[in-house]
C-alpha cells in the first residue's frame, strides 16, 4: 500500500518539481558523464594509439580537438543538467536552442553521410557494424535531441519552469 507520501515523492509534487523534469536532468548529467569519459579517453588513450612512425613524421591527428569540443558539450549538459533539477526557464531555454541545433546538425551529418554512400556505391547487404554504428549515429543525432525538444517544449515543463522563476523573484 502506498502512502501519500511516498505517492507524492513519485510524482514530484513534494517539491513542486515534476518527476519527469528530475529524470530529464539525471539524463543530462548522466551524458555529461559520458561527454566527460570520451573527453578523457581523447587526452589520454587515443594519442597512444598512434603508430611511433606516424607520430615522429609529424603526421599525427590531433586528439585535443575531439577532446575539446565532448568536454565543453560535458560541461553544457552538467550545467542544463543541475538548471533543470533547480526548475531554471534558462536551462530549459537551453536545452531547447541546443537541441534545434543538434537536431539540425545531425540532420545536415545525416544528408552528407547518405550523398557519400550514393557517391561511393555502398552495397545493400553492408556489414552488421556499419548497421549499428548508422543506427547510433541516427539515435545520438536525431532521436534524442527530438526528445529533447518536444520535452523541453512541452507546457507542463514551461509552467513548472516559469512557476519556479516566478517563486525566486525576490530572492
Amino acid at each position: 500500500m502506498e502512502t501519500e507520501v511516498e505517492g507524492s515523492l513519485l510524482n514530484g509534487s513534494a517539491s513542486g518539481r515534476p518527476a519527469s523534469l528530475a529524470i530529464f536532468a539525471i539524463a543530462e548529467m548522466a551524458i555529461a558523464c559520458s561527454l566527460f569519459w570520451l573527453a578523457g579517453l581523447f587526452f589520454s588513450a587515443a594519442p597512444q594509439v598512434v603508430p611511433a612512425q606516424i607520430a615522429a613524421a609529424g603526421d599525427a591527428p590531433s586528439f585535443r580537438t575531439p577532446g575539446v569540443v565532448f568536454a565543453a558539450l560535458g560541461i553544457l549538459f552538467l550545467i542544463a543538467g543541475i538548471g533543470t533539477l533547480r526548475r531554471r526557464n534558462w536551462a530549459r531555454v537551453l536545452m531547447m536552442v541546443f537541441s534545434t541545433v543538434w537536431l539540425v546538425t545531425g540532420l545536415a551529418g545525416g544528408v552528407l553521410a547518405a550523398v557519400q554512400l550514393v557517391r561511393r556505391g555502398v552495397p545493400i547487404s553492408a556489414p552488421k557494424a556499419t548497421i549499428l554504428v548508422h543506427a547510433e549515429l541516427a539515435l545520438t543525432m536525431l532521436v534524442l535531441p527530438t526528445v529533447f525538444f518536444l520535452f523541453y517544449s512541452r507546457q507542463s515543463v514551461r509552467d513548472a519552469c516559469l512557476a519556479r522563476n516566478a517563486g525566486t523573484k525576490s530572492e
